[in-house]
Parts: structure tokens; C-alpha cells; sequence
């Protein structure tokens, strides 16, 4: 039987609570993006290297941002929660990775030089919400991805004792199933819903740069 060695991978972003000190220039980062953006950055949360399929090495910028419209009017100016840039070695080109975005990690699952990037896009609207979970690899500045999971949340129509109600998370870890000393993926499920709470685990091994799912776990 062959040892599962159980690692969960931790963010990759070295935080620093007491500084703050980033490389990059948070007012160099709103002029290289305002051709092509109307957001203001406001503050940078944390930031990191990644390596792309394409063998080019740039930056990762996870950042609160502001509506540029939206400061004229009397609108808080500190920023909300928050976008993912893609910042070329030069410092020249910065392009934004989906629309809001939470919690970037920066991995590399079967240890061959190629970022892999776990990121959620967030999408909301009448009181429904829809988080899309992924791993990807960049290409050329654009995402390749690998493997997602879509969690749905319509709390902000229903409450709990409505037979309607849903609400779905979801958690990746990161976890050497097969032995093979590379990090394959646990999808951790919760669905709630008016009468029950399901919890499930999908298991996916990593090879290849392909998940391929290899069981469900209900508990």
C-alpha cells in the first residue's frame, strides 16, 4: 500500500504584518493600468513571482482597488476587496486576472517550474452569489485552467427556512493521494439548504497538468 503523505499547502505570499513593504509602487501600478482600467488601486494586500507555461517570469499583485467614477461623489475612497494584476518583469504592462478576485496562492503541484495558481473569481447580483474556484497556469497573459468548482449562494433572497435556500462553499487542499510525491486535490464541499447540511470530498490526482477525478467521499 502506498504512504499518502498529507500536505496542505499554505498561501504562498510572504505576509508581512508588521511593515508592509512591498516591491512594487502602488501609484507606478495605477499609471501603467489606467489605460486600460478605470479602477484606482488602493492598497496592495500582497504579492508574488510565478512562472508561466510560456517560460516567462512575472508578478502577481493582489490589491484593494476603488472606482475611479465613483470618488467624485462622495463615495469612500478606501478601497474594496479586491483584484488580481499581472505585472510584466519591466514593470511596463499590467493586466487584471478576471474581476474581483479573492485569495491568490502561488503553488507548484508536480514541481516542474510552472506556477500553478489557485484564485477565486466572484460574481454577484440580485441576491445571488456565484464563486468560481480554479487552478490555473498563465500563457501569455492569459489563464489556462486546470480545474474549477462553481459554488452558488442565494442567501441574499432566501433565509433559512425558506425551501429555496442555498448556500455552497468550498475549500481546495492540496494532498499526495497516489504516493508519487506530487500534490493532488481534496475538494471540500459544504451545500446547506433549508433541511440539511451535505458534506462531500472529491478526490482529483494531479498529472500531466490534468486533474482527473478519482472518487467522491460523502460524510
Amino acid at each position: 500500500m502506498k504512504h499518502i503523505t498529507r500536505i496542505v499547502i499554505a498561501a504562498m505570499f510572504a505576509f508581512s504584518s508588521i511593515s508592509n513593504i512591498y516591491a512594487f509602487d502602488i501609484d507606478h501600478l495605477n499609471k501603467i493600468i489606467k489605460s486600460t482600467n478605470k479602477i484606482l488601486l488602493t492598497e496592495i494586500i500582497n504579492e508574488g513571482n510565478i512562472n508561466t507555461i510560456n517560460k516567462k517570469r512575472i508578478s502577481l499583485v493582489y490589491a484593494r482597488f476603488a472606482d475611479e467614477r465613483m470618488l467624485f461623489v462622495g463615495r469612500p475612497s478606501k478601497g474594496k476587496c479586491c483584484i488580481t494584476l499581472l505585472v510584466n518583469d519591466k514593470e511596463t504592462e499590467a493586466r487584471q486576472l478576471y474581476g474581483i478576485t479573492f485569495d491568490p496562492r502561488i503553488m507548484d503541484l508536480d514541481k516542474n517550474g510552472i506556477s500553478e495558481i489557485e484564485i477565486e473569481d466572484y460574481i454577484s447580483g440580485q441576491g445571488i452569489e456565484v464563486i468560481h474556484k480554479m487552478i490555473i497556469n498563465i500563457d501569455n497573459w492569459q489563464p489556462v485552467i486546470l480545474h474549477k468548482a462553481v459554488a452558488k449562494s442565494n442567501s441574499g433572497i432566501y433565509d433559512k427556512s425558506d425551501k429555496n435556500y442555498l448556500q455552497e462553499s468550498i475549500k481546495f487542499e492540496y494532498i499526495d493521494f497516489d504516493g508519487d510525491g506530487l500534490l493532488d486535490l481534496a475538494e471540500k464541499w459544504k451545500v446547506e439548504t433549508s433541511k440539511e447540511i451535505k458534506l462531500n470530498e472529491r478526490i482529483y490526482l494531479f498529472t500531466d497538468q490534468m486533474f482527473s477525478q478519482k472518487k467522491t467521499v460523502h460524510r
